[in-house]
């Protein structure tokens, strides 16, 4: 069953949050009309607005309350969502035939898509219980599973990728389908299970076991936690405590960290047969660096299973909190150890890169001919203390400012302390000290101003402690 949405053109919808129409209410409305012939007992849906308010239209009108899982959400197409169906489907077409392992730049590759589908499938069906049942369904999984009815139902989930790629029914329209429990479940006609094609590798085996335990095929991080600013570990806690307010992303498993280093064997093998309606937790710490807060169990299966993607509630807290950071200093004299971590510099355009949009210059010159230099806002900044910040602001920070005013119109690229010592290792004399930046520019305005001479600055970080000298 279809959904009616607002949409001028045909398009790619996929995540996006979009409303039903008043015509597509009644679509919905007269579908559960229609499903009573059918004795349908139970009505199952995606967790995506628009498929939950079609499935409760149509469970009103049929008598029956829905059930919903993201596990039948459609496909994360990413970077092709909101472009013309006409546009995006030859690109598309190329991940469902050449390359179905491959994530699309911002979703997920195919082969993850149609395992979680008849992950879906499955689960819908055992909520049915041997009864009929309803699947309010997006575009993408019903040409799923028609696509797989076409190929015969393989056992290995194979599909007939010319049928996937058609149009399909229109919105509000009822499709008809019966399954092969069977090869549902991945067996062949002899009962045996066989290799499903959206596991291409399924290499992995959980191995090292130790009174029931076994080794996290995630590396592990023991000193994650205790690592973290106290204002990281007061948000870190906080996305524990309340997973599902958090935004739902897609990442990749072989980013992942794990801080605990087992997991139990028999847990494993659950999630692998009954995935839960749960999603698994991740929290990036800083840039780079994503850490499982929850879910490990269920992202080792993925990971069994062959799958390259996940999708997950997302917590960032790689930025400092300000207020917590506040709130914690509270009575320390006003001295904030955070802000000793960060610097807050502008620094001068030496070189630009204009096909990469890349710009460098010195973000601190300690020294020039062994002489200290006052910089700008009449500091002198030890030569020490610019390495660690120069660390520091490349380990947590490493956004480019528009001139104190605006934050994250670029990303670093390059970093080098140029110390004395360093440069003695190096076998170069510059005649100064000082920390050589580069930043790659994202904002279009910036860059514009930069080429044209009217931003010959940036300013890059946030804070510094002065001393009286």
């Amino acid at each position: 069953m279809y959904n009616q949405t607002d949409m001028s053109q045909v398009r790619v919808r996929s995540w996006i949050v979009v409303d039903l129409t008043d015509e597509g209410r009644e679509d919905a409305k007269k579908a559960g009309s229609k499903l009573k012939k059918y004795g349908i007992g139970v009505i199952a849906s995606s967790d995506l607005g628009r498929a939950k308010e079609t499935a409760k239209l149509a469970g009103s009108a049929a008598g029956i309350k829905p059930v919903s899982s993201p596990k039948l959400r459609p496909w994360n197409l990413g970077d092709f969502t909101g472009q013309t169906t006409e546009k995006a489907n030859p690109g598309i077409t190329k991940f469902v035939a050449d390359k179905p392992d491959e994530v699309v730049p911002g979703g997920e590759s195919f082969n993850d898509f149609r395992a979680r589908a008849f992950a879906g499938l499955r689960w819908a069906l055992k909520k049915a219980d041997n009864k009929p049942l309803a699947i309010v369904s997006h575009h993408r999984n019903e040409r799923l599973f028609a696509a797989w009815t076409k190929a015969g139902q393989p056992a290995d989930h194979s599909i007939d990728a010319k049928e996937f790629m058609k149009t399909g029914a229109d919105p509000g329209d009822i499709e008809e389908f019966e399954f092969d429990l069977d090869a549902l479940e991945g067996k062949d006609s002899g009962g045996k299970k066989v290799k499903k094609a959206e596991e291409p590798t399924a290499a992995l085996v959980l191995n090292h076991q130790i009174e029931g335990t076994a080794k996290s095929p995630f590396p592990y991080d023991q000193n994650a936690f205790s690592n973290l600013r106290d204002d990281q570990k007061e948000r870190f806690l906080a996305a524990l405590t309340d997973q599902d307010v958090l935004p739902v992303r897609t990442v990749r498993l072989s980013a992942l960290s794990a801080i605990q280093d087992r997991v139990d064997p028999n847990k494993v093998e659950a999630m692998r047969e009954n995935e839960p309606d749960k999603l698994p937790l991740v929290i990036r710490t800083m840039p780079g660096r994503l850490i499982i807060g929850d879910g490990h169990h269920r992202l080792t299966a993925y990971l069994i299973d062959g799958r390259k993607t996940a999708e997950v509630r997302f917590a960032d807290i790689a930025e400092v909190d300000e207020q917590v950071s506040r709130d914690n200093n509270e009575g320390s004299g006003g001295e904030d150890p955070i802000s000793k971590s960060f610097m807050e510099i502008e620094f001068d355009v030496c070189k630009t890169a204009e096909d990469k949009q890349l710009v460098f210059g010195w973000a601190s010159v300690c020294s020039i001919d062994g002489v200290a230099v006052v910089d700008k806002q009449g500091d002198i900044i030890p030569e020490d203390e610019m390495e660690e910040a120069a660390y520091n602001f490349a380990l947590y920070c490493r956004k480019q400012g528009d001139m104190h005013e605006r934050m994250g119109v670029g990303r670093m690229v390059e970093s080098i302390a140029f110390t004395k010592e360093k440069q003695q290792a190096l076998g170069v004399d510059l005649g100064q000290t000082g920390w050589w930046v580069g930043f790659r520019v994202d904002d279009v305005g910036v860059w514009k101003r930069i080429k044209d001479g009217s931003l010959p600055e940036f300013s890059i970080g946030g804070k510094a402690v002065r001393e009286a000298v």
